[in-house]
C-alpha cells in the first residue's frame, strides 16, 4: 500500500493520490519542493528484503517470476528492465535516499516528521503510526492502492499456516488451518487484533466493509500476488537484493545487473 501524508501533498498542490507511476514520482518531486520534505518518497535501496518490497514494481509492469510451468526464473526481461529502471530514477533524480534506514522506528519517525512523506508498506504500519502518534494523527495522512503501469499488484505475505510433514497431528493440525482461514473467523480476529483479512470474503463484515480507511487495502487485496512458493526463492530473493543495491549503490547498469541475477537464479535452480 502507498501511504501519503495528505497535508503535505495538498501544499505540493495534490488533493488525491497518484494513480500511475509517473504520477507517483511527480508527486514525489514536489513534495520535496513545494512541500519541504528531504526525500520524496522511501523505498529499498538493496538492504535485506528489497527485492520482496520492490516486487510490486516489475509485477505491475508485466513481469512473472517464473515461466508458465514454474521450471524457470524469468528475471532478465523487458518488464524486469523497465520497473527497476523506474526504481533506479528515484535515486537518480535524487527523490529517494540511497543509504535509506530501513528500521521501521526511522520510517515511522521521518513519516511522522514530514522528511519523507511517501512510503510503501504494508497494513500494519497503521497500528505502528497510531501508537508513535495516536488517533488524531490519522487526519493527516491516507492510504491508497500502489499506482499502476500496466496494472497495480501489490505483494501479499509475511506470515504462513503450515503442517510439516512430520507432524504428530497432521490432520487435526490441517482442521485448524482452515479455521483460521474461514471468513469468520478472520473477522473475528481483525476485531480482536486489528490485523487485516487475507481472506478476500471475510472484508464483507461489516466491521471492515464499513470502514473508509479501510477500503484501499480491501481494494489492492483483489489483485495482490505472493511469491511462488518454492524453496529456492528465498535464495533468489537475496540475489535481487544485491541486484537492487548494485544498481542503486555500485553503479551497474540495470542491464547488466539483471543479466547477473538471471545467472545467479538458474544456478541456484540447479544446485
Amino acid at each position: 500500500m502507498l501511504y501519503y501524508r495528505t497535508d503535505l501533498a495538498e501544499k505540493a498542490g495534490w488533493k488525491k493520490a497518484p494513480a500511475t507511476w509517473d504520477e507517483l514520482r511527480q508527486m514525489a518531486k514536489d513534495m520535496q519542493r513545494k512541500a519541504g520534505a528531504k526525500w520524496g518518497i522511501r523505498l529499498p535501496a538493496g538492504t535485506t528484503g528489497s527485492f520482496l518490497s520492490t516486487l510490486w514494481m516489475p509485477w505491475s509492469n508485466g513481469a512473472e517470476l517464473l515461466n508458465a510451468g514454474q521450471s524457470a526464473w524469468t528475471l532478465d526481461t523487458p518488464q524486469f528492465a523497465g520497473a527497476y529502471e523506474y526504481l533506479a530514477s528515484y535515486f537518480t533524480e535524487g527523490i529517494a535516499d540511497p543509504n535509506v534506514d530501513t528500521a521501521t522506528a526511522a520510517e515511522v519517525k521521518d513519516f511522522l516528521s514530514g522528511a519523507t512523506p511517501m512510503v510503501v508498506d504494508g497494513p500494519y504500519l497503521r497500528s505502528v503510526i497510531a501508537t508513535a502518534a495516536g488517533k488524531q494523527f490519522a487526519s493527516k495522512y491516507a492510504t491508497a492502492p500502489l499506482p499502476k503501469k500496466e496494472s497495480s499488484i501489490s505483494f501479499v505475505g509475511g506470515s504462513n499456516l503450515v503442517v510439516f510433514k512430520a507432524a504428530k497431528n497432521p490432520d487435526s493440525a490441517w482442521k485448524l488451518v482452515q479455521w483460521l482461514s474461514q471468513a469468520q473467523t478472520q473477522a473475528a480476529w481483525y476485531a480482536a487484533s486489528g490485523d487485516l483479512p487475507a481472506v478476500r470474503s471475510a472484508w464483507q463484515d461489516q466491521a471492515l466493509a464499513s470502514d473508509p480507511t479501510l477500503a484501499a487495502f480491501g481494494e489492492q487485496l483483489t489483485t495482490a500476488k505472493a511469491p511462488p512458493q518454492i524453496v529456492s526463492f528465498d535464495k533468489v530473493g537475496a540475489a535481487g537484493d544485491s541486484a537492487i543495491e548494485k544498481i542503486v549503490k555500485g553503479g551497474v547498469s540495470v542491464a547488466d545487473a539483471l543479466r547477473e541475477l538471471q545467472q545467479r537464479a538458474d544456478a541456484i535452480g540447479e544446485s
